[in-house]
């Protein structure tokens, strides 16, 4: 089985985000992603909106993507503090996540996502995978 999520995100949106408070970035981000979008804050706030935006997008999208796997409700939130993007030393963006993810999904998955911005959209795509069922 396959399914794929889309997410775009406009980055005026996320201007912001780099003076929120950690333990509100903490219910929607990683600490690791919040290193990382406030790393690019520190360059500039269009960086740092960017980041945060794309970020957000892939959250949404994963969700969209894993909708028809899930074996119980699973809200935004809880799955926001399960799965996260890091980059790899290429930059190539990873997903990773927390063991405790596979107790709401039907099945194992693998995953691919790409993120691309513009200064105004972020947009996210992630396909969601069994790998042993693809022909």
């Amino acid at each position: 089985m396959l399914n794929i999520g889309i997410d775009a995100a406009k980055t005026n949106r996320f201007k912001s985000w780099a003076k929120y408070p950690n333990s509100k970035l903490l219910r929607i981000f990683s600490q690791e992603e919040i290193d990382y979008c406030l790393s690019g804050a520190q360059i500039n706030s269009q960086s740092g909106a960017e980041r945060f935006a794309s970020r957000f997008a892939f959250k949404e999208a994963i969700f969209k993507a894993l909708n028809p796997f899930f074996m119980q409700n699973l809200p935004f939130l809880t799955l926001c503090n399960l799965i996260w993007i890091e980059n790899s030393p290429s930059g190539q963006p990873k997903i990773m996540y927390k063991t405790e993810l596979n107790g709401y999904l039907s099945q194992k998955l693998n995953f691919s996502v790409s993120i691309t911005h513009t200064l105004d959209t972020a947009i996210v795509a992630v396909i969601a995978y069994n790998i042993d069922k693809m022909d």
